[in-house]
């Protein structure tokens, strides 16, 4: 069994499989260098910086050694060959498998020509929070978050809110650091939400923030 995609369904994948009596070799590969993590708290704890980042991973090390894995992690997935039953990952590897099973998840919407510009970031991965975070905690000025969906509206109390207390050095707000945010829609997150639950969500925040 070959996994490509080292998250959280892929991580399921396994667990199913190993829970379920499948007994043969599972490997798994991620362009990631981490361990399976959840996604949610980037946007609001790692970007604000009240969790460390090992409190998103999903299993601690022995429950990951428990699933008897292997997992290929820092690797990228390149070309399938489906009549050979194989994938070719970026290190030169070609892996042989009998199932495959495809679970990259998605990439963030890039502006077009954004891999070229300086301070305009994605978040997206345990990197993106990280290289965010530190590029807030150096700013004094005015943010702009392009967003009309769940990541988007939780990333922004995440960066401006105090959790340490309002004195503290890490409170970009309290810097000076200000934020716009633009979306595409007038309601934010209605291809994730209906219109009622995406307002409630987004009143939540503005009550909270």
């Amino acid at each position: 069994m070959l996994v490509v995609g080292a998250s959280t369904g892929d991580l399921a994948v396994t667990e199913a499989l190993r829970s379920k009596g499948y007994d043969g070799r599972i490997r798994l590969v991620g362009q990631e260098r981490h361990s399976p993590y959840d996604r949610p708290p980037l946007s609001k704890e790692i970007l604000a910086g009240s969790w460390p980042a090992e409190r998103a991973f999903l299993r601690a090390p022995a429950e990951l050694d428990a699933l008897r894995a292997e997992f290929i992690l820092g690797r990228r997935a390149e070309g399938l060959d489906v009549e050979a039953r194989t994938v070719d990952l970026d290190d030169g590897r070609t892996l042989s498998y009998d199932v495959l099973v495809v679970a990259t998840g998605l990439i963030p919407r890039r502006f077009p020509g954004q891999r070229h510009l300086a301070g305009v970031h994605t978040l997206h991965t345990l990197h993106d929070a990280d290289d965010l975070r530190r590029r807030l905690a150096s700013m004094v000025g005015r943010s702009g978050i392009g967003r009309s969906g769940v990541v988007g509206v939780d990333a922004e109390p995440g960066a401006f809110q105090a959790p340490w207390g309002e004195s503290d050095e890490r409170c970009f707000s309290c810097r000076g650091a200000s934020q716009v945010a633009v979306m595409s829609r007038a309601t934010s997150r209605r291809r994730s939400m209906s219109m009622s639950a995406s307002g409630v969500r987004l009143a939540s925040v503005l009550v909270t923030a």
